[in-house]
């Protein structure tokens, strides 16, 4: 399918570029780096130019977010419009496998986390917790649960719980980023990593007051810590508490 071939070469291109400049092969970047222009070139004349992306279809809205395939207006108009395609569908998943793992971290980055929670804490099917009503433990690969019980398409909602529902990212060998985004109806959350120098953990409670964050950083690393009201503070090991 060209849009989707499309969009993924671009979107490999790019990947394939950060790795060979990290790697010193200059010219393998340059080469990867023109293919990753012309493709993004590409698939913004056939789909971007002439108001193509006016979809109820999900998928078709978040891969050029996702993917880095739109910018400046072009990109908030699709946000925009991808907010209304949620909200069209009931906040019900109406994602395959290839924009599934992108749609709610799509909505967080368009400043649109509570369209997030919302699809996030639905019950009715298509949606995670409507697999949980239904006897769930696992993430189902499809909402009925005929197929694999433990799959990574849909499962990949655990990312989004792991890197903005608690924060927690590694920003380098020894280095982590804490930014956790409290939302929807969740009054706590809380998350741990064990990386090769400890455990990184980061936890939240929330009132109608305020928001009390938690984050531990095992010896030898640090860590940048944003809270929600956007403060940051670079702090170093051991046990770090805030409440905003």
């Amino acid at each position: 399918m060209p849009e989707e071939a499309t969009a993924y070469l671009h979107y490999t291109m790019t990947h394939l570029t950060e790795i060979a400049t990290a790697l010193g092969e200059t010219e393998d970047a340059a080469l990867f780096t023109e293919y990753a222009e012309g493709a993004k070139a590409a698939y913004t004349y056939q789909f971007l130019s002439k108001d193509t992306v006016d979809t109820d279809r999900q998928a078709k809205l978040v891969r050029p977010l996702a993917l880095g395939l739109a910018d400046g207006a072009v990109r908030r108009r699709i946000e925009v419009r991808l907010v209304q395609a949620v909200a069209n569908h009931n906040y019900q998943v109406n994602t395959g496998f290839l924009g599934t793992p992108f749609v709610l971290p799509t909505l967080t980055a368009a400043g649109r986390a509570d369209t997030a929670y919302r699809m996030l804490e639905n019950e009715n099917a298509p949606s995670w917790l409507a697999e949980v009503k239904a006897g769930a433990t696992t993430v189902w690969e499809d909402w009925e649960g005929k197929e694999s019980h433990n799959h990574y398409s849909p499962g990949a909602v655990c990312q989004w719980l792991f890197d903005t529902v608690a924060g927690i990212r590694v920003a380098g060998e020894n280095d982590f980023s804490i930014a956790p985004v409290p939302g929807g109806t969740l009054t706590h959350a809380q998350a741990a990593y064990t990386s090769l120098y400890g455990t990184v953990a980061s936890g939240w409670t929330r009132s109608a007051e305020a928001v009390h964050l938690t984050v531990s950083v095992p010896p030898n690393t640090t860590a940048d810590i944003r809270l929600p009201d956007g403060t940051a503070h670079a702090v170093g090991p051991g046990t770090h508490e805030y409440m905003v």
